[in-house]
């Protein structure tokens, strides 16, 4: 059984763990609590605030609804299109077309508690956010939370708040290290870099292979604010 809890951090299992950043007095007391020598494989899911106020309040639920409902759920992507072309592709959640069956029975109880309570458990079956691959998740993550981050201000573009999002880490042995040789970010690389197995003259094997699982969890997965899919 999936516990969360009410607390910072969770043990989901052995080298898995999941952080709720919402619970956190700041992105300093969450980077404490990151084991300074794990590396591996972190992602980034969304966070709903749900409060007893959500539960006993129909008003409160339906506008939490309408809000998380009409958030923007992937970042906007564009590509040409031979020979003079450029197609944009953005997200619009702006007409949820049951909004009149949501308000009516956003007035029973167990309704509201029912949705609530798959919100609090659905890091189950959503996509993240973002899924990486670190040699050290400490200087990562601090990476990810600056407050000018491509990343973080990707999300606040679409309403998210990255300093409130879960965040899972799953350990690599083969990847931990206290010192990162090479800092490896879909979010730093152009939407127009095509040559994937080629970083640099100057790039390690290892850099190159750290480059390409990013490329392939993305490619698999499909984050939904990850600018490049390997």
């Amino acid at each position: 059984m999936l516990r969360l809890g009410e607390g910072i951090v969770s043990e989901l299992g052995e080298n898995i763990l999941l952080y709720q950043l919402a619970f956190a007095r700041s992105s300093d007391s969450l980077l404490q609590r990151i084991p300074s020598d794990w590396g591996g494989v972190y992602a980034w899911y969304r966070h709903f605030s749900i409060t007893k106020d959500l539960s006993n309040d129909p008003s409160l639920f339906f506008e939490f609804m309408v809000s998380e409902l009409t958030k923007d759920h992937c970042v906007p992507r564009s590509s040409k299109i031979l020979p003079a072309y450029k197609v944009c592709l953005s997200s619009d959640n702006s007409n949820f077309p049951k909004l009149k069956l949501l308000e009516k029975l956003s007035k029973e109880r167990n309704f509201r508690e029912s949705i609530l309570e798959i919100l609090e458990k659905s890091i189950l079956f959503q996509h993240p956010f973002y899924v990486g691959k670190a040699n050290n998740f400490k200087v990562r993550i601090r990476s990810h939370l600056n407050l000018d981050s491509p990343l973080r201000t990707r999300l606040n573009q679409a309403g998210h708040d990255l300093g409130k999002a879960k965040l899972l880490l799953i350990r690599d042995k083969e990847c931990d290290k206290s010192e990162v040789s090479y800092h490896t970010d879909n979010d730093d690389l152009s939407d127009d870099f095509e040559s994937a197995d080629i970083l640099d003259d100057t790039s390690s094997l290892e850099d190159k292979e750290l480059e390409l699982i990013e490329d392939i969890l993305s490619r698999l997965f499909l984050p939904s604010f990850t600018v490049r899919y390997g």
